[in-house]
Parts: C-alpha cells; structure tokens; sequence
C-alpha cells in the first residue's frame, strides 16, 4: 500500500501537463480543439476534449488519494506547526481547515491584511520559524482590502517586513496570480483543494 517518492512525482508531473493542456488556450491543441467552429468535426472533437477531462479528473483524485496515504505514512514527531490564513470570507475555508488540523497544523484566520499584519508584529519569533512550523496562505481578492490586489499587496508588504516565510495564494483563477509567482520567492498559487493538501504535505515532509 505504501506509494514510492518516485511514483507520487509522476503523479505530480502529470497533473502539472493536465493543468497547462486546460490552461494553453492561444497554442496548445486543447484550446485549438475548444475554438473550432466546423460543423462536421465538432461533435467528435467534444467527444474527445470530454475523454481528456475524464481522464484529467481520474489523475487529480489519484494524486488527492496518494497525498493524504503519504500523510498517514509520514514519521510522528513533535513539531508545533501553523498557517497564517488571510481571507475575508474564513467559513468558506471549513474543509481545508479540517484537513490541516488532521495533519495537527494549526489554522490561524484573520479576514484582511491589517489584522494579518498586526498578529506577525505580536509573533516576531515566526520570523525565525523553519518551513516546517510556519507559512502563510492568502487568497488572491478581497473585496475590502485592495481588492483584486489583496493577496500580492500582502505578500509585498509581508517582504518589504523581512518575513521569507513560504507564502500560497489560494484563489479561483490561475492566471490571475502567476505573475506574482513569479515575481516573488517562495511563493505558490493553488486553485483546488487537492493542490492545496500536497501544499500542506510539502510543510510536514520539510525537513
């Protein structure tokens, strides 16, 4: 039952060409696929791009199910670890919250910057906090708190501060945070839950 680190890899791999095959609309032969307009060759052409979206679906529940069997086979040890989560809408987040306390990381929620901001000055000592025990999420909109902006003016101001914590954008739109990938360290965009729960498992396998 045990998954090889190799094997998960592969995994990964495969669901990082599934991701640019549904992303690449302007080259890639998905999207060609996806802006044809001939009438005879539409209706097959669904039928394929249906096939690849059953098959890109299967992958993510296989990688969802060999992340959490890793977790279970991870090592025991005593190492306090927590995530500083700024999102304006917190209940949204019930789920993943749930997943993290299973792997015994502790969710820290404020609703905007400001209050994010104010618990790393009463916290100086996180700043010195391995990869291990500390990092940061942020979602990319927040509707009173700069807006589309909110995440990337966040993680600007958490570096201008000198906190190299790892910092996960997790948004609905891809597209719309990988220049702040980018453009910063040590930071990462997920848009699903399962690309969140290997994001929680990197921080347990850390050394």
């Amino acid at each position: 039952n045990n998954v090889s680190q190799i094997q998960f890899e592969q995994l990964r791999r495969a669901l990082e060409l599934a991701k640019d095959l549904l992303n690449d609309e302007q080259k890639g032969w998905y999207g060609k696929c996806i802006r044809t307009k001939k009438d005879t060759k539409k209706k097959s052409l669904q039928m394929k791009i249906s096939d690849i979206e059953k098959d890109i679906h299967k992958a993510i529940n296989l990688i969802s199910y060999v992340s959490l069997m890793k977790i279970q086979s991870l090592p025991s040890k005593k190492i306090s670890r927590c995530i500083l989560w700024v999102d304006d809408n917190p209940r949204n987040n019930d789920k993943e919250v749930d997943i993290a306390q299973e792997m015994g990381i502790t969710m820290i929620q404020k609703e905007n910057s400001k209050s994010a901001l104010a618990y790393l000055a009463q916290n100086p000592h996180l700043k010195k906090a391995s990869f291990t025990e500390f990092r940061m999420i942020t979602d990319g909109f927040r509707e009173e708190d700069d807006g589309d902006k909110a995440g990337e003016y966040f993680i600007k101001k958490v570096r201008e501060l000198g906190w190299q914590t790892p910092i996960l954008i997790h948004c609905g739109n891809l597209q719309d945070q990988l220049h702040v990938q980018a453009k910063y360290t040590c930071v990462s965009v997920s848009t699903t839950r399962t690309m969140f729960t290997m994001y929680l498992t990197s921080m347990l396998e850390c050394k």
